[in-house]
């Protein structure tokens, strides 16, 4: 941020054009466990985007990462019920 000019949230959420408070509840996002992080990042599919919502992923952020994963899977697998995707060697 700083390497920007910009020194505070209020000054990436002025430029942005959104909230202080969108901007820090985004940012928790990068406290998810890396192999979350890494699924989203391997699967960017539109079905995906559209079901794992910030609200649903900033409560994975206060788990534990075994707990947090777990829960992940689970809501993996309810985004492919009703999206209706398939994936190979049950990944």
């Amino acid at each position: 941020m700083e390497s920007r000019g910009l020194k505070s949230l209020a000054a990436l959420a002025r430029l942005l054009k959104v909230s202080a408070k969108r901007v820090s509840r985004h940012l928790q996002l990068l406290g998810l466990p890396e192999p979350i992080k890494r699924f989203l990042a391997e699967h960017r599919t539109p079905e995906y985007f559209r079901y794992f919502s910030e609200r649903k992923l900033r409560g994975l952020v206060r788990q534990d990462v075994r707990s947090a994963w777990r829960r992940f899977q689970a809501m993996v697998r309810e985004a492919e019920q009703e999206a209706g995707i398939w994936r190979k060697n049950g990944q």
